[in-house]
């Protein structure tokens, strides 16, 4: 064990060694992508602030304030995220990539060897599926989460097996700590896809492996049982979805980024469409959502396992292929729709080429399993010859690859998937450079099959050319994940003139990007923002802001671009606009925090709604247009009054007003049911109520007197989950301190299972 574990660190020092000796302003992935345009934000605000003594439940920094915790993102919960706590920031984000990759390594060596995989083997499926295509490149675009997730996926599979083997409840109670901890640490949509993958690979243990089935309920425990560890984040999270614009999307957007099935190819060439750093990637979607690479050889390896004689390959060969099929999601019509309209949840999420990552995790599983057998058995001579043809085949298709492929860029193009290079893609110098490059890919590919049907020969006459096999492929997968390495600086190239306004300012006034690769800096810079980037941004901000660009409120999303500023824009206290090339606009008088209004309305239908926000004749500072009638309801007249914020923290506001006569205090931060009003003492009302204001603002009704109170995000869902989680936490840690669990499973993870 110890053996094998300082494999897979020398592999990390040798991937890593350059950014740990590059210092703590130097961050993995690529700049302009996830990680610093939304990662290190959410890091940098949410940890800061728990160092403070605060879990923050509510964002006030993006899209006039949003849900933090609910957005399973901020990932605040998961341990390994904790670095935050003691290690500088940049420092902390490196870590954390790091101990992923090592622990996603390690995790499927240990389930290799759980499977009865040999010792080489096992460290091949780990390096494999840590380097692979479809988990490696994750660094690249700094998808933080993604790589946290599915960290855990192999471990999950672990105690599956475990328990599906031994019965022993320890694996159960294993199983549940690692659902747990996929759904802490930020991607749902990776767990979700997760559960059902386990639910297939059991499903085929009990048909073709003969496992128990009175082990089902214990498979049901493992998932219930690491639900409830994380009740806190789940149910909080599913209220944030609930309002937001994944609450109810269309069948076309939850089928976007269904994996292309060109991308197949990618597990043999994987730039063949482009790589990241030298050449423009022109295939479709994302190559770091799409790419399927886990080695030539390793490819190989597999293949040779899944159609061997072997019967323990039938169920990961057929799990790989299920979750191929998956991934390929709106591709495959009629499975998609069945899924889409049966499985609770699966029509909220989209990007089924995600499943490719668990589809990489079984294919390197069956690498093992091939190496394996290459060590210990005598490998048909067939499995030689056939590595050579296809070599020689694939570097006669790269010679004559320029003929036609102009004819596969228009097609490309045409479909419209294409992202950052469509234009690029239509000129005519493109088409001649992409192919010189695809085939270089094609022969790199060719001569690899060629060097493995060279030694596949030699081993027939000695094992010990295995070796050079092993060599082989991981020397294919280091030279990927090398190729894709590159690191970000910590700190943004945000223009100086902007910053000079943010330190300048006065006020609870916000500002609006009209572009930036920075989104949500506004949670580093302590400043407020109109917009941002969220996937679960509330459906509420993401209507009215789409309408006021002229768009469909019915397709709002979480991506909109800005052409127009229009007057109601005072209603979001918005005051600069910041444009692409330096520059600043100032917009004039945005509306302060909190505003007595007496005069109201009332519409029920969001189109009237909208509709009116945007007429010249509204002034949001003389009007608010409520959903139903306010009680008490101002009286109408033109008296004076006074509201003032006089302490506020990320989650609460605590208010006092003095009115002569009642009136709407119109609170100029975004809407949420979660928030909640409640009287502090000798206020002169005992019941407060937030209604909708404007649609997307916060109304308290005020009757006369003197007013003191305190309105606070507190979401039923952290309510209920906090005291779920606590419980389950509590009766997990009684049940594994006091059983010989410990003990048994840690025996069990080097245990080489009988064939």
């Amino acid at each position: 064990m110890l053996l094998s574990a300082a494999f897979f660190l020398a592999l990390i020092l040798f991937l890593f060694s350059g950014v740990m000796a590059s210092g703590r302003g130097v961050v993995l992935s690529k700049q302009y992508l996830d990680n610093s345009s939304t990662y290190i934000p959410l890091a940098a605000f949410g940890f800061a602030q728990l160092r403070q003594g605060n879990l923050p439940l509510w964002n006030p920094h993006t899209f006039c304030g949003t849900p933090f915790f609910g957005n399973f993102t901020s990932a605040m919960l998961y341990p390994p995220n904790w670095l935050h706590l003691v290690l500088p920031l940049g420092t902390a984000i490196n870590v954390r990539i790091i101990f992923h990759v090592l622990w996603a390594g390690l995790g499927v060596f240990f389930w290799c060897r759980r499977r009865g995989i040999g010792v080489w083997g096992a460290r091949l499926a780990g390096a494999l599926f840590t380097l692979s295509g479809s988990y490696f490149l994750r660094i690249y675009s700094g998808s933080l989460i993604d790589l946290s997730t599915m960290a855990w996926a192999p471990w999950l599979f672990l105690a599956i097996d475990g328990w599906l083997s031994d019965g022993n409840r320890a694996w159960c109670a294993a199983g549940m700590a690692c659902v747990a901890m996929q759904v802490l640490a930020g991607h749902p949509q990776y767990a979700y896809y997760s559960a059902l993958a386990a639910a297939l690979y059991s499903s085929l243990v009990m048909c073709f492996a003969n496992g128990p089935r009175r082990r089902v309920p214990g498979l049901l425990a493992i998932f219930a049982g690491g639900g409830m560890l994380a009740a806190v984040q789940i149910l909080t999270g599913l209220q944030t979805a609930a309002e937001s614009v994944r609450g109810g999307i269309t069948a076309a957007y939850s089928g976007s980024f269904s994996l292309p099935p060109e991308n197949f190819l990618t597990m043999l060439a994987p730039n063949l469409f482009g790589d990241l750093t030298h050449f423009p990637y022109f295939g479709r979607c994302y190559l770091w959502e799409t790419c399927l690479f886990v080695s030539v050889t390793g490819l190989s390896l597999a293949i040779s396992a899944a159609f061997s004689s072997d019967r323990t390959a039938r169920v990961p060969a057929l799990t790989a292929l299920g979750l191929g099929l998956l991934s390929l999601g709106a591709r495959v019509p009629f499975l998609y729709k069945v899924l889409y309209h049966a499985l609770p949840g699966y029509a909220r999420l989209r990007g089924t080429c995600k499943f490719g990552t668990l589809f990489c995790l079984f294919v390197c599983l069956l690498a093992g399993m091939g190496f394996d057998k290459l060590l210990t058995a005598r490998w048909p001579k067939r499995w030689a010859w056939i590595s050579g043809i296809l070599g020689a085949l694939v570097i006669a298709a790269a010679l004559g690859l320029e003929r036609g492929w102009a004819r596969v860029l228009a097609g490309f193009s045409a479909l419209g998937e294409n992202y950052y290079i469509a234009d690029l893609m239509k000129e005519p110098a493109f088409a001649a450079q992409s192919a010189q490059f695809a085939a270089r890919q094609l022969i790199f590919c060719g001569t690899t099959l060629i060097a493995l049907s060279a030694l596949l020969f030699l081993t027939k006459r000695s094992k010990r050319f295995a070796y050079g096999v092993l060599v082989l492929a991981l020397v294919e997968s280091i030279c990927f994940a090398r190729n894709s390495l590159t690191t970000m600086p910590l700190e943004p190239d945000y223009p100086a003139a902007w910053s000079k306004i943010l330190t300048q300012r006065a006020g609870d006034w916000r500002m609006l990007h009209i572009w930036t690769p920075y989104p949500d800096i506004s949670l580093t810079l302590d400043a407020e923002d109109i917009w941002g980037y969220e996937q679960l941004i509330s459906a509420r901000y993401a209507q009215f802001m789409a309408f006021t660009q002229g768009h469909d409120p019915e397709r709002a999303s979480s991506y909109l671009s800005f052409d127009r500023i229009p007057p109601i824009y005072r209603l979001l206290r918005c005051r600069y606009v910041f444009l692409p090339n330096g520059k600043t606009i100032e917009l004039p008088s945005p509306l302060g925090r909190l505003q007595l209004i007496r005069s109201y309305r009332v519409l029920s239908k969001r189109d009237d709604i909208l509709g009116a926000l945007i007429s010249p004749r509204f002034d949001p500072g003389k009007t608010v247009i409520l959903e139903k009638e306010p009680v008490p309801a101002p009286a109408g007249s033109d008296a004076a009054g006074t509201a003032s914020v006089v302490a506020s923290s990320t989650d609460w506001l605590e208010i006092e007003a003095d009115l002569p006569a009642a009136a709407v205090l119109l609170v100029t931060d975004a809407y949420s049911a979660g928030w909640k009003a409640r009287a502090l003492p000798n206020s002169a009302q005992r019941d407060y109520e937030i209604l909708p204001a404007d649609y997307i603002m916060r109304a308290v009704p005020l009757s006369a007197g003197r007013h003191h109170f305190r309105l606070e995000y507190d979401p039923w869902g952290y309510r209920l989950g906090k005291w779920i989680s606590l419980l389950s936490l509590a009766a997990f840690a009684w049940f594994w301190l006091t059983t010989a669990g410990v003990s048994a499973t840690f025996q069990r993870l080097g245990a080489r299972r009988a064939r």
